[in-house]
């Protein structure tokens, strides 16, 4: 299925797989939460400050995804391009900080026994997940006057 991964079209094919993937992982585990939080009503102290909590985890887990990418881009950056693998691990490293944060605040509103607050954060980190699809740009040589300026 992935023979050509280190071409950019198998790069690009194996991160949508991928990305695609882990939108779904996202949803399919926010909905068997809900179905498994029961009615009864949440610990509101413990649930405030696992929000406040959550709230923070995802500017920092989304901000970490994308410095990682930054740097794998930096690391594989030939000829005003990235390579192949490097967009790959670039990619996939964005995508595991934003379904951490995600599964993370999951299992917090599993444990407290709210899940509408946490599921707002949930549905923000898959948004920013769903805004990183995959269309491999950056493997793309830059235009010639940006590298006739390097």
């Amino acid at each position: 299925m992935f023979k050509d991964l280190p071409t950019a079209a198998g790069a690009i094919r194996m991160l949508r797989w991928f990305w695609a993937a882990s939108i779904v992982a996202q949803i399919a585990f926010a909905a068997l939460v809900v179905a498994i939080v029961g009615p009864e009503e949440p610990d509101q102290e413990r649930a405030q400050r696992f929000f406040y909590m959550a709230i923070g985890l995802l500017p920092m887990g989304v901000g970490v995804g994308y410095f990682l990418r930054s740097q794998c881009y930096k690391q594989h950056w030939v000829r005003c391009a990235i390579t192949p693998r490097g967009y790959r691990k670039g990619n996939l490293a964005l995508l595991a900080a934003i379904e951490a944060v995600s599964v993370v605040t999951l299992i917090g509103a599993m444990i407290t026994g709210d899940i509408w607050r946490p599921l707002l954060i949930v549905a923000v980190a898959i948004m920013v997940g769903a805004l990183n699809f995959p269309t491999g740009q950056p493997m793309e040589p830059a235009s010639p006057r940006i590298r006739e300026a390097q």
